[in-house]
C-alpha cells in the first residue's frame, strides 16, 4: 500500500500540463460506455441473485402459485 501512495505522490508532483481536450462527441461516447458498463454489471448481478433465490425455492412463479 505504501508503494502505491509513493507512486501516486510522485506522479502528481512530476506531472506536466497536457495540451489535449475531449470534444463533445468523444465525451458523450465515453459517458455512454461508462453508463452501459454500470448498468450491465447491475443486470448481471441481479440475474445471479434471482437465479440463486430461484434455485433455493425462495420465489415461485405466479403460474405455480395459482395451481397450488
Amino acid at each position: 500500500m505504501q508503494h502505491i501512495k509513493l507512486i501516486l505522490l510522485l506522479s502528481i508532483l512530476t506531472s506536466h500540463p497536457v495540451w489535449a481536450y475531449i470534444d463533445p462527441s468523444s465525451g458523450s461516447l465515453l459517458l455512454q460506455a461508462i453508463l452501459a458498463g454500470v448498468v450491465g454489471i447491475g443486470v448481471y448481478f441481479k440475474n445471479i441473485r434471482l437465479w440463486i433465490v430461484g434455485f433455493f425455492g425462495g420465489n415461485k412463479d405466479k403460474t405455480q402459485r395459482g395451481n397450488e
